[in-house]
């Protein structure tokens, strides 16, 4: 189908973005919802303060651990309604793929209970205040069973408060999302119809408490609606020019759950988002999407480098699941850093609008043990030993970055989670068990064993998947780990981006001959912009000020950028 021509985005991108935020939100106006996709549904409660709201966008979130303020969850009575202190919202769905329901304000120590309706393939709860940090503690389903507990899905190291204040900077107001399904239960996949509970919960104790205006995307079982998966990206034409970034969407979605790729429009960024320095300034760029077609899509920024120092990540989102029926919120996009290897790209490009849609990981390096709640994904006993892990084919493997393994499989329960999403326009594409898409070819390694020479939290820094962009607990290898990562860089046979991160990651651990290598690096014009970008980061861990300064004025606008990104900080 034909591509929508390029268009240029003059939003500004914030150089300094706390002093920018505050014009930044007030640029941005609500964003509706889409009249071809969605309706608002107004609930009727017995609450007068129940005034729905689904119009607001500047929406963020803030990173510590809500303690629960309220008690027990109200009991089902089975009829529909609570033995609580409100009786459940009764909710309808209408004609539309997706029916929005605003369930009104509440305060942020309150339980509410909503009666889901027959026929609903999975849906989203997006809750937001301008009042004061807040999370989901609790939700419990007709049958009892948690699918939330403790601001936790069990099992898993997902954590649903309202992300980030702390990560994302003063002026963005808290925002929580949670999406059913994410487990493989009975109750969860489809959503059993009947009173759904669920508990807020605040991290402070403020009286009175501060209202959370929450909302419900509900998405039916399939219909005869075609589905559509709109794509948005945002970049600098240093980055990537229109034709290739819209080559790389197509390579990411051809087949993405059976999803069928829909628009994709390109919009051209300043130069000086070449470069995202920080969670602040991703954000900013997240919330300046409120320009876009209010039809939902997923907003996709790329960049150049993606820095927290020297830790580097081939790409970001914030939320699990991301709010794609609402543009202009600071979670309203993913990020990924373009390598230069398109295969390597399409396949991180993947891997976090899976995440943008609700998909954990198949296994954890970082939290040893956790996992996501499907029982159809294979997971991981040692994540060190990558190699042999079960699950290393499929498209949520933590180790993102490794690229040997094909990566590009799903299983039918992670389709339907994809399914059930809000993510796309039209119905879902069906129900039945769907053959896993043919994987890639493996590529061959340069058999050094540099690999298994790295400590656990070594390999997790080298390999990981970013969620958000916080520096993660510095590594501390040694001066052999800092040699096999230097070795690792410099093997073909490994992504462009692993050896990107393992020039970065060797600064911290290296002697003269090391820092050498990076120094001739970071000032090769030949040398691929992905492994000079590594080096120039790998210069900066290993105190070498000067040589990154001289590199503020190269040639290569993004060896420019990042170098001077490292010199303010």
């Amino acid at each position: 189908m034909p591509l929508t021509p390029m268009t240029h985005f003059n939003s500004p991108h914030p150089l300094r973005p706390l002093a920018l935020t505050a014009a930044l939100l007030a640029a941005c106006p609500g964003a509706q919802d889409p009249a071809d996709s969605d309706t608002a549904v107004p609930a009727t409660t017995t609450s007068p303060s129940t005034t729905p709201d689904s119009t607001e966008t500047e929406d963020d979130a803030s990173t510590a651990a809500p303690t629960s303020t309220s008690t027990a969850l109200p009991t089902s009575t089975g009829e529909g309604t609570t033995a609580g202190p409100e009786a459940c919202i009764p909710i309808t769905l209408d004609a539309a793929p997706v029916t929005v329901v605003g369930l009104g304000a509440h305060p942020s120590d309150a339980e509410v209970c909503f009666d889901l309706p027959a026929g609903v393939l999975g849906f989203t709860v997006i809750g937001r205040s301008d009042a004061g940090d807040f999370g989901f503690d609790a939700l419990v389903g007709p049958q009892d069973e948690a699918e939330l507990m403790d601001y936790n899905l069990p099992g898993t190291a997902l954590n649903v408060d309202s992300e980030s204040l702390e990560l994302f900077g003063a002026g963005f107001g808290p925002l929580a999302l949670f999406a059913v399904p994410q487990r493989s239960a009975a109750q969860a996949m489809p959503p059993a119809p009947g009173p759904w509970r669920l508990r807020l919960g605040a991290d402070t104790v403020i009286v009175p408490a501060p209202e959370v205006e929450l909302e419900l995307w509900l998405r039916r079982v399939p219909g005869d609606v075609p589905d559509r998966l709109n794509v948005n990206v945002f970049a600098s034409a240093t980055t990537i020019d229109a034709d290739a970034a819209k080559a790389l969407v197509n390579q990411a979605f051809a087949d993405f759950a059976g999803l069928e790729l829909g628009a994709v429009e390109v919009f051209v960024l300043p130069d000086a988002a070449t470069v995202i320095d920080d969670a602040i300034e991703f954000a900013a760029l997240s919330v300046a999407t409120a320009g876009v077609d209010p039809r939902p899509a997923l907003n996709v920024i790329m960049a150049t480098d993606l820095s927290t120092g020297v830790f580097k990540v081939a790409g970001t989102t914030s939320s699990i699941p991301g709010p794609a029926r609402r543009h202009g919120t600071a979670y309203s996009a993913l990020a990924i850093q373009i390598s230069d290897d398109p295969t390597f790209d399409a396949i991180v490009l993947a891997h976090e609008a899976g995440h943008y849609a609700g998909l954990l990981h198949t296994s954890e390096i970082s939290v040893i043990g956790t996992h996501d709640a499907l029982g159809d994904t294979p997971e991981c006993s040692d994540p060190d030993d990558f190699e042999n892990c079960p699950d290393r084919d499929n498209l949520m493997f933590y180790a993102v970055s490794l690229l040997d393994a094909p990566q590009s499989t799903l299983s039918p329960q992670q389709r339907t989670v994809i399914h059930a999403s809000a993510l796309y326009e039209g119905d879902a594409p069906g129900l039945g068990a769907a053959t896993l898409e043919a994987p890639l070819p493996r590529r061959s390694q340069d058999g050094s064993g540099a690999l298994r020479q790295l400590s656990s939290p070594t390999l997790a820094a080298l390999v990981g998947c970013g969620r958000g962009l916080q520096a993660p607990h510095p590594p501390h290898p040694s001066l052999e780990e800092g040699r096999a990562l230097l070795r690792l860089a410099a093997a073909p046979g490994y992504s462009l981006m692993l050896r990107r991160r393992a020039l970065a990651l060797a600064g911290l651990a290296t002697d003269a001959a090391g820092v050498a290598v990076l120094g001739q690096t970071a000032q090769d014009p030949a040398a691929p912009r992905a492994l000079r970008l590594g080096a120039v980061h790998g210069l900066w861990a290993a105190g070498q000020r000067v040589r990154v300064a001289a590199l503020a004025d190269d040639p290569d606008l993004a060896v420019a950028q990042s170098a001077r990104g490292l010199l303010r900080r």
